[in-house]
């Protein structure tokens, strides 16, 4: 009787892990990162902004926050109508929850309104120190201002009005005014001691799944114990 080769085969055996867990995310859209911030106004179209050495913690388009510092990339003392923009554009993934924009310290000379994706979600006036009221607001693209109520609203926690899977925009808002009365007309620099700035503290917070992991827990392996062959399941005898 011809003797047989005997095959052993281990299957290949996959397992997929359960995507349960999450992964949290936070970004920072604060203005003590100039790199936040793109501006436009003054003739500058979306130009990184400044972070004015004396003034921590703020963005400005003049490089020391007042007429006789340096102009971002493209705007000059010349087109500046005391209106200008600061854009913080940032994406959200398409699968994320949770998703939290948390601000504070939000003030500005001389005022500011501060939008996400279009809608206002806080404000600041200077000219009456923080308290909020009627006046007038410059908004894109710039004057004439329209009638305009301050809430004061330096700070809150945001969990709505987000682009899920697309490109978010928050955005500062700021006019210039050179006085202390909440209807004064926006308006260029008034003196060397006429300042324009903005302020904020903030960060966006969001949870994704984290990606299933595909195991790999064995590997075909053949061992041949004899010299017979086998092809599609039958065994082959030797001539």
């Amino acid at each position: 009787m011809p003797k047989m080769r005997t095959v052993y085969a281990i299957p290949v055996v996959l397992s997929l892990a359960p995507a349960s867990a999450t992964l949290a995310a936070t970004l920072d859209v604060g203005t003590a990162s100039a790199g936040n911030w793109l501006i436009t106004g003054a003739g500058a179209v979306a130009a990184p902004s400044y972070n004015p050495s004396d003034l921590p913690g703020t963005i400005s388009i003049t490089s020391n926050g007042n007429s006789t510092g340096t102009f971002v990339s493209g705007a000059s003392l010349a087109d500046f109508n005391g209106f200008w923009y600061a854009d913080s554009l940032f994406t959200i993934p398409s699968n994320a929850t949770g998703v939290t924009l948390s601000f504070s310290r939000l003030l500005a000379d001389d005022r500011v309104v501060l939008q996400l994706n279009g809608t206002d979600i806080g404000d600041y006036l200077l000219s009456t120190g923080g308290v909020g009221g009627p006046g007038v607001m410059s908004f894109p693209p710039g004057p004439p201002d329209v009638s305009f109520t301050f809430t004061d609203q330096a700070s809150a926690i945001i969990t709505s009005g987000f682009l899920l899977g697309g490109v978010n925009d928050l955005r500062l808002v700021i006019n210039n005014t050179g006085a202390a009365s909440p209807s004064t007309p926006t308006r260029t620099f008034q003196s060397t001691g006429d300042f324009t700035y903005a302020q904020l503290s903030g960060t966006i917070t969001y949870s994704v799944p984290e990606p299933a992991t595909l195991s790999l827990l064995a590997v075909t392996a053949l061992t041949v114990l004899s010299r017979r062959r086998v092809s599609q399941g039958a065994i082959v005898r030797d001539h």
